[in-house]
């Protein structure tokens, strides 16, 4: 079992995003789900991974903002 997380980018000028349908055909091409799950940030959706940002607000003018959801997964030792 595994758990695969990924942020899509498609409201920056050089990022084309998926669609709902595109997106589905890509999950099951590269990894065959068991389950999918899409929750959708909107403009301020980002991943943060190891202490460092991986994606970015696509709105410049957004500094900091309250998050109304977060996906939180993590282990201790």
């Amino acid at each position: 079992n595994r758990l695969i997380m990924f942020t899509v980018d498609g409201r920056l000028t050089n990022c084309k995003g998926f669609t709902a349908k595109e997106l589905t055909r890509f999950l099951i091409k590269y990894f065959d789900p068991k389950y999918a799950m899409n929750l959708d940030g909107g403009t301020s959706a980002i991943m943060w991974y190891d202490g460092e940002y991986v994606t970015k607000c696509s709105n410049t003018a957004i500094l900091c903002r309250y998050l109304p959801n977060a996906w939180v997964y993590g282990y201790t030792n």
